[in-house]
């Protein structure tokens, strides 16, 4: 559908996305990105704020809501508190896959 609606070059360029987003490899690139600092994790960043400034919660209570209804996943681990914390090794170099429900994913990168 995709393809006939926006042609072949962006039903492939959505298809690579998908890909990289749910595990298929794909193009990491064409995920919706978010870029944190290295003295905000180095500091100590909440997964509440994340959620938040990522534009995967709506507000910070819904994110919490998320979290409590075991809606969230920071790579391949499970985030069970509201007071969980985005560690540095967490973060890889071409950054880590943060979900929200099945449908709603951004890619973290540490940046400037």
């Amino acid at each position: 559908m995709t393809e006939l609606v926006h042609g072949k070059e962006e039903a492939e360029k959505g298809q690579r996305a998908a890909r990289a987003a749910f595990g298929g490899g794909g193009d990491g690139d064409l995920v919706p990105t978010y870029s944190v600092t290295p003295a905000a994790l180095t500091d100590g960043l909440k997964i509440v704020d994340v959620l938040h400034a990522a534009g995967l919660a709506a507000s910070k209570s819904v994110a919490r809501r998320l979290i409590e209804q075991g809606g969230v996943r920071l790579g391949d681990r499970k985030v069970t508190s509201v007071d969980d914390q985005v560690r540095p090794d967490e973060i890889a170099a071409g950054g880590t896959l943060l979900h929200a429900g099945k449908k709603h994913v951004r890619r973290i990168v540490v940046g400037d």
